[in-house]
């Protein structure tokens, strides 16, 4: 951690040499104190089973590991010091007193170990002279095997003798370590002599070191000591295995996919394991060369996820793993959605909807909402058909229509659809109607003129002349009107060209000719077509008109 906050600092090129110094030293000074400590925890053991020369060894090579560790950690106590004197950016990190504690740390643990060297040398050398007094005596230990070269997970014969002074010591145990673990044992007959089978571990390195070792017992510790034998080297053989694996770019929850590879060499049939996101999902028995399996993706978000395939190590076969990345994916639905345009409230509107996947045919349930009311239905194989209430207290006016398809596969996505619906109140129609009829002006009627060549018969003197008017017009509220209020409101706010109470609705369609440009053609396919169905029996399709409206409201938005 420390390293790599020293490492993100904002230092100059020239100077990032100076924290790279610092994390290579860093970095061998822990290992090779590690590697110390190891050593003298080895040299212990020995000394504890009376095994002097080859803790002799040991302690000489610790006291080696040691000088090197101590070089080291005086270069890092430099390297801290140059550290902090010339990057200021060091001087000002949190972390700058964890530096300064580190290098300290290290001077202690150095410290620790020469003390604890110093005094495995001293117990040594008090077991020495307490072998001297006793004069015990060092036995001889051999080591032979039938080959230096061996199989991974084979066995080699190991064989040798043990005496002392010339005379065989029979009934011992002998201990034979391979790379410093205990792979075999064996019991010396009366010649002293012992065979073992020397197990190869399944450890695929290029080598492997044989040694026999033997531990005085503790009645033999007063006339023994431990011995030990010429260390053998074994040069192990083993085949690498290749694995490859190969799958389908994406893949989706719930579904099964097929994954394919390649195991060399064949033989002998081996077991594979498939993983996903970290799942076992799939176990293959006897694989040889090539394979073939389905697995079932796990019900997981979308996303990248690695795909892997696992041979475990057999016999002289390493094992083997093949990775790639495997996109997981929610195959997407599409709506083909039937409703309409225009609809009155109170009153309610069906819907029908055609839901299609890729894949296969979608179940689920839907969520409907329009004007604050909201609906639920279940569709089966992509077909969905609702109906959604439209109370009297919705405004009058465009609303959204939303659908909402939840599918109950998890290998589909929900999807969404969105469309406009008119609403049109009939209590505000017939309001709008009402106010249409007052506002139209009072229709005079002309005098009747009198023919030419008829003889006038005198009359009485006519009374004054009276005005008659027609009665109101007798409206009835047709949904046309609000359509056409909808559209007259639009037009009004993008020309600012107020609709007064005596224009009829084509006086107002001219007076916003000009402003509107291109959009008085839809404005006025509006006003002849509501003129059509307020003055004439001919019906007229409301979802035209609506359609015409919202056709404006897109175009004017635009502009």
């Amino acid at each position: 951690k420390l390293a790599e906050a020293i490492t993100n600092m904002s230092i100059p090129e020239d100077l990032r040499y100076i924290v790279t110094r610092y994390n290579s030293l860093l970095s061998q000074a822990a290992e090779k104190l590690m590697e110390l400590e190891l050593s003298l925890q080895r040299a212990s053991k020995l000394i504890s089973e009376a095994r002097l020369k080859d803790a002799e060894r040991e302690l000489k090579r610790a006291g080696v590991l040691l000088k090197q560790a101590e070089i080291l950690v005086e270069e890092l106590k430099d390297a801290t010091t140059e550290l902090t004197r010339r990057i200021p950016a060091a001087r000002g990190l949190e972390e700058s007193k964890a530096i300064i504690k580190l290098a300290a740390k290290l001077r202690d643990l150095i410290s620790w170990y020469s003390r604890l060297l110093a005094e495995l040398r001293a117990k040594l050398k008090e077991e020495r002279r307490e072998a001297e007094r006793k004069q015990l005596i060092e036995p001889t230990l051999t080591l032979q095997l039938n080959s230096t070269r061996a199989l991974v997970g084979g066995a080699l014969e190991a064989k040798g003798t043990l005496t002392a002074g010339g005379k065989p010591l029979p009934g011992r145990t002998v201990k034979i370590l391979l790379d410093g673990e205990v792979a075999a044992t064996a019991e010396t007959g009366e010649q002293g002599s012992y065979t073992a089978v020397l197990k190869i571990p399944l450890k695929y390195v290029s080598r492997a070191v044989a040694q026999a070792v033997y531990t005085p017992s503790p009645p033999d510790r007063e006339k023994y000591t431990g011995a030990s034998s010429d260390p053998v080297e074994i040069a192990l053989v083993y085949y690498n295995t290749t694995l490859t694996l190969s799958s389908p770019r994406e893949a989706h929850p719930g579904l099964e996919m097929e994954v394919k590879g390649s195991l060399s060499p064949g033989q002998p049939p081996r077991e594979l394991c498939i993983w996903l996101a970290g799942m076992k999902l799939a176990s293959l028995s006897s694989i040889s060369e090539s394979f073939t399996a389905k697995i079932r993706v796990p019900d997981i978000p979308p996303g990248a996820y690695e795909l892997k395939a696992e041979v475990k190590p057999q016999g002289p076969y390493t094992g083997a793993t093949a990775k790639l990345t495997l996109k997981v994916v929610k195959a997407p639905l599409a709506l083909e959605v039937k409703a309409p345009r225009v609809a009155l409230a109170p009153g309610s509107i069906k819907v029908l909807c055609n839901i299609t996947s890729p894949i296969s045919p979608p179940s689920g349930r839907a969520k409907l909402t329009l004007g604050g009311r909201e609906a639920e239905a279940a569709f089966t194989s992509g077909m969905l058909e609702a109906e959604i209430e439209i109370p009297l207290a919705t405004l009058s006016g465009p609303h959204t229509l939303r659908i909402t398809a939840i599918p109950g596969e998890p290998w589909h996505s929900t999807a969404h659809y969105e469309a406009r619906v008119y609403v049109l109140n009939t209590m505000n129609i017939a309001i709008a109607a009402i106010g249409l009829a007052l506002a139209k002006p009072a229709l005079k009627l002309p005098a009747k003129p009198h023919r030419r060549g008829r003889r006038r018969e005198k009359q009485p003197p006519p009374p004054m002349e009276a005005e008659h008017t027609t009665a109101p017009m007798q409206l009835k509220p047709h949904p046309a009107l609000h359509l056409y209020l909808t559209a007259a409101k639009l037009v009004e706010e993008h020309t600012q060209v107020r609709r007064q109470p005596h224009m009829t609705l084509r006086e107002y369609y001219q007076a916003t000719e000009e402003k509107l440009g291109e959009a008085s053609k839809l404005f006025h396919k509006i006003t002849m077509a509501v003129e059509e169905a307020v003055y004439s029996p001919r019906a007229v399709e409301l979802a035209e008109v609506g359609e015409l409206v919202a056709e404006l409201e897109r175009w004017l938005s635009e502009s």
